[in-house]
């Protein structure tokens, strides 16, 4: 019984205590977004469902103020869909794809309290991962985010009070392409690239800062599998 009443108190548009409690992270829900295989079809092919899925919910989830529900429209993600195309058309064969991340939504989150006239963004690079091996050449893979570090500004998307108004995070994308024809003739190519994606803060022309205590988001592309003999 006190169960039941405490279900029936609880507030739907305020985020419970995981939304209040968390630092800021960069993320995505569907975990296979963030890695793009190109050494398996199977994989690469749960990469594209998992961004498709990311895309239908967003869509949606827009789709909701037409009918009268209370939500913040997300009208980049309509700019972003152009920026990376259809999932359909990535390619396997020919090394591209897009991912999508996030922010955590934090309740009562404001990336610039204290900060006047500043603003928030994300920005991405490659790095070497958790093995050390991450190929940061810059040879065989690159990619661009959007929008662009240097013009965006997610500010006026916080701070973040409510499920129903502000509703889900909004989103970057970071295209890749690779070079796939130059790694299959390469000698002693490297096994992988990682991204890795974090949020900044900004007050004009000063350097950009890292979000005091914010996670990244490392991306994984995997090259093609070694030539065979």
């Amino acid at each position: 019984m006190n169960m039941y009443v405490l279900l029936t108190t609880i507030d739907p548009e305020v985020p419970t205590i995981v939304g209040r409690t968390n630092k800021p992270q960069v993320a995505i829900q569907q975990s296979a977004a963030k890695t793009m295989s190109l050494g398996d079809k199977a994989a690469f092919d749960s990469y594209v469902a998992a961004v498709k899925e990311i895309r239908k919910q967003y869509n949606e989830y827009n789709a909701n103020e037409a009918n009268g529900t209370e939500v913040f429209r997300w009208a980049h993600i309509e700019a972003m869909d152009s920026f990376c195309g259809d999932p359909d058309q990535y390619s396997f064969e020919e090394g591209t794809g897009c991912f999508f991340l996030g922010l955590n939504r934090i309740y009562g989150f404001d990336p610039l309290d204290g900060i006047d006239g500043g603003k928030f963004f994300f920005d991405c690079q490659f790095d070497i991962g958790i093995t050390g091996k991450g190929d940061m050449s810059g040879k065989y893979a690159e990619f661009e985010v959007f929008p662009k570090p240097d013009t965006a500004n997610y500010a006026k998307y916080y701070p973040w009070f409510s499920v129903a108004k502000n509703g889900m995070q909004p989103l970057i994308a970071v295209k890749v392409n690779v070079d796939v024809d130059a790694l299959k003739n390469a000698e002693d190519r490297p096994k992988s690239a990682f991204i890795t994606c974090l949020p900044y803060t900004q007050t004009g022309s000063d350097d950009a800062v890292q979000l005091a205590d914010s996670r990244f988001a490392r991306l994984n592309i995997i090259y093609p599998f070694d030539k065979e003999e």
